[in-house]
């Protein structure tokens, strides 16, 4: 039986999709992905990144920079739209505590959404395992950390568990932004809005902030620093065992580890290390790794496909703090195509995201759009010629091989 298996990147909920989507008391977040939802129907699986917690309205729906609360429709609109497995370990999965990461588990079985990386149970799997078509997947989901430096939610003793964290969470990974070239103005600026920011001022607020520097807030972070010894201890005494199992109880390995400098389209020296460690012992099957909101290179690590960032699935692209030359309105969904239980191919389709009136966020297939529309398309065609660069640095292919999606070779491209 031919199976297809669709794999997205970061799922957010910000503040302006949150007041967009509000009606009559409750959030209908469908107008924001009803242009994707053919596209991802076509798979017989579709699983993606959630880095929102559920944590309800009593925990307040996020207003400010960094701190994520979404309400429960938007996993409602996600299982609608074709969504059925997320990954919960990332940097904003202890943004409301330990009472929002529980929560958002038991708001996601309630909508009969897959999960892992996050758990309740302390002697719960850290594998999440999908059985589709025949086919046992399963999924291991790690995070570098838990902006624990700005929420301060340190996991309790006895929920040390809770979150499968490559590293301790008060570990000051440096994902430190790079200065260089930056003009007085936009240095000014970056030393009055972070403290802004840091207490907690309403996005609208440093809107308009922005608009008055007129420069950018943010630069692409780099992830170039980290502690080595960290990784070395996660991969050999945790996720090696995590992938035994997962090798062990399933015909296909997905490793989806949460690493990389934001806005960066390189990866940094953290992400190269991590990955050329975590696919050395050949367990996992590909590598799907999220936060940079921006695409990163694709390509074959000690035999192993890995996609080093697939930027986003849903994003608000006009962000005050998103840098100016960052392409995050655009991300990447790569599709498994297997017969019976083998890979027979791999391939990748191009996501916009826009906003329209009143903010609202429109996901949508680049190529398919292209087609039928021509309003912004051409921007967006230009976007997705040079994220194709960035992708096929070190796995050049042909262009189109299955319908309007582009391949990606099942073999290594360098030796």
């Amino acid at each position: 039986m031919k199976t297809k298996i669709t794999l997205v990147g970061d799922i957010m909920c910000e503040p302006y999709l949150i007041r967009a989507a509000k009606d009559n008391g409750s959030y209908n977040f469908h107008d924001a992905f009803r242009n994707i939802s053919t596209l991802l129907k076509k798979s017989d699986l579709v699983i993606g990144n959630l880095e929102t917690p559920l944590a309800g309205e009593d925990a307040k729906y996020c207003e400010e920079l960094y701190s994520m609360n979404a309400p429960d429709d938007f996993a409602e609109e996600l299982k609608n739209i074709g969504i059925s497995f997320v990954t919960t370990a990332n940097n904003h999965c202890l943004d409301r505590g330990i009472r929002g990461l529980d929560r958002t588990l038991m708001v996601l079985d309630e909508k009969k959404i897959g999960h892992t990386g996050t758990f309740i149970d302390e002697e719960s799997d850290r594998v999440g395992y999908i059985d589709i078509n025949g086919i046992k997947v399963s999924v291991i989901s790690c995070t570098y950390g838990t902006n624990w430096s700005m929420n301060h939610v340190e996991l309790p003793e006895n929920r040390r568990g809770a979150v499968n964290l490559i590293q301790a969470q008060t570990i000051r990974t440096n994902f430190s932004a790079q200065h260089k070239g930056m003009s007085l103005r936009q240095l000014l600026k970056r030393s009055i809005s972070k403290p802004l920011r840091m207490a907690g001022m309403k996005e609208w607020k440093l809107e308009q902030l922005n608009k008055f520097f007129r420069t950018e807030v943010s630069l692409p972070f780099s992830d170039d620093s980290f502690d080595k010894q960290a990784i070395d201890d996660y991969v050999d005494h945790t996720l090696i065992k995590q992938l035994e199992q997962a090798r062990k109880n399933s015909d296909f390995v997905i490793l989806y580890p949460h690493i990389g400098g934001q806005f960066n389209n390189k990866p940094g020296e953290f992400t190269k290390y991590f990955i050329d460690k975590a696919t050395q012992s050949g367990l996992c099957d590909i590598v799907i790794a999220s936060h940079p909101h921006v695409i990163q290179k694709a390509g074959w690590i000690n035999g192993i496909p890995c996609f080093f960032s697939l930027g986003n699935f849903s994003m608000s692209p006009n962000s005050f703090y998103i840098p100016y030359d960052a392409d995050t309105d655009i991300g990447l969904a790569v599709h498994l195509y297997f017969d019976d239980t083998r890979l027979a191919a791999i391939s990748f389709s191009f996501l916009g995201i826009e906003e329209g009136p009143h903010r609202m966020m429109n996901v949508f297939h680049i190529t398919e759009e292209r087609k039928t529309v021509q309003r912004k398309m051409e921007v967006y065609w230009t976007k997705t010629e040079k994220a194709l660069m960035t992708v096929r640095e070190d796995a050049p292919e042909d262009r189109f091989v299955i319908q309007d999606e582009y391949s990606f070779p099942l073999y290594s491209c360098k030796s």
